[in-house]
């Protein structure tokens, strides 16, 4: 619960699983193709991308997984599979409820999957589901944050004691891929002179 009334959110993310979150008030800003290409996704803006709206991302996780978070979905439902059982049905709860009607629209096929990967589908709807009833209450002016030279500092020292090297690297501007390379050849050269 916020103490301030906020007029827009935008999270910066390439998680899709926070489309969830997407309403009138909150928007995700995301890369479309790599880090160099970002957008901003608003209601249609998702709905124009995954095919359903933010209110059924999960049920479009549940159905199809998502890999990069290790949860299955219904094993052989894939993305238009699960698009075209969300917009004929509903939810998956729907879906479950009209396994019949889902075998005669779609396929015995299609019906079979559903039946045999329901566990699955129900766990990575739950897995899916962002829990959004945290009781936590915010003051806006604490969370404001600028980023400078020694906050940068700060951060790497933080980063490498977590051993996020890739990040330190980036935020020492390269200079650790430096030293390793020299330490690299440095050893290689040792392993030579030791061949003489």
């Amino acid at each position: 619960r916020l103490k301030t009334e906020i007029d827009e959110v935008v999270i910066v993310t390439g998680d899709k699983d926070l489309y969830q979150l997407v309403n009138k008030k909150v928007k995700i800003y995301g890369p479309v193709r790599g880090l160099s290409e970002a957008e901003m996704f608003d209601e249609k803006k998702v709905k124009e991308k995954m095919g359903v709206g933010p209110e059924q991302i999960v049920d479009y996780k549940g159905l199809v997984g998502d890999g990069s978070d290790n949860y299955p979905g219904v094993p052989g439902i894939g993305p238009k599979t699960a698009v075209n059982l969300i917009r004929e049905f509903g939810d998956i709860g729907d879906i479950y409820r009209n396994l019949d009607k889902a075998g005669e629209k779609f396929g015995q096929t299609v019906k079979e999957k559903l039946i045999k990967g329901e566990e699955l589908g129900k766990l990575s709807y739950k897995l899916a589901t962002i829990i959004r009833d945290v009781p936590l209450e915010v003051e806006i002016k604490n969370c404001r944050f600028e980023y400078n030279d020694q906050v940068k500092a700060s951060l790497a020292v933080k980063m490498k004691e977590l051993g996020f090297k890739s990040i330190v690297e980036r935020l020492e501007g390269g200079k650790k891929r430096e030293v390793r390379s020299g330490k690299r050849e440095k050893k290689k050269e040792d392993g030579q002179l030791g061949l003489l």
